[in-house]
């Protein structure tokens, strides 16, 4: 009996050490889910992330809807809006720049962002 009771405490300190990898991991540049659900419940929906257009292409950082289930999302910036990703330089289009949200002097704005994110180009 007593090897049963040890053995199942075994088990269990191994899953918790797992769990408590995962999480650490999760924590890292490596991980990102923890840091992307956080910001689905505070926007009630799924948000927004961005990526940055291939160097080849436009090179244009944009946004898009996140997916549901990511395995390494890293960590980048989420918004709960398209006007907010505009406002912070990422395009509607990864093609051109298109900021369909915002108004005349806040596109201007939104592209100067943009080409910094660009790393100044």
């Amino acid at each position: 009996m007593q090897e049963k009771s040890g053995s199942k405490h075994h088990t269990i300190k191994i899953v918790l050490i797992f769990v408590a990898v995962l999480f650490v991991l999760d924590l890292s540049p490596l991980g990102g889910n923890t840091v992307f659900y956080i910001k689905w419940v505070e926007c009630g929906h799924r948000p927004l992330y961005t990526q940055k257009g291939p160097a080849f292409k436009s090179g244009v950082p944009y946004y898009v809807e996140a997916p549901n289930f990511g395995l390494l999302r890293q960590f980048m910036p989420y918004f709960c809006t398209a006007t907010q990703a505009e406002k912070a330089g990422y395009s509607a289009n990864p093609d051109y720049f298109d900021f369909p949200h915002l108004s005349g002097e806040e596109v201007q704005t939104s592209i100067t962002k943009a080409h910094g994110i660009m790393g100044g180009s």
